[in-house]
């Protein structure tokens, strides 16, 4: 399984793709850190099935749940299941 991560920030946008959601949360601190004051909308969803999707947004709660995955707490939702 692959996930994708879509990241929204104020004034561009950026995909990760990675074997889980702690990965790509991983490759959005690593590459974009910096940018973590800027995310607006998070969009996941694994890389063959987009049209199961969770979507997050507002700064506030897209940096925690990024934090969360990071740590490897996943948030309840369906596409965490498989």
């Amino acid at each position: 399984m692959q996930i994708t991560l879509e990241v929204t920030l104020t004034n561009r946008s950026k995909t990760l793709t990675g074997k889980d959601h702690q990965e790509v949360a991983n490759q959005f601190f690593n590459d974009f850190g910096e940018a973590v004051h800027e995310v607006v909308k998070l969009k996941f969803y694994e890389a063959d099935r987009p049209e199961e999707y969770t979507e997050t947004g507002g700064n506030e709660t897209c940096v925690e749940t990024l934090k969360h995955l990071k740590q490897g707490i996943m948030p309840g939702s369906a596409i965490w299941k498989k």
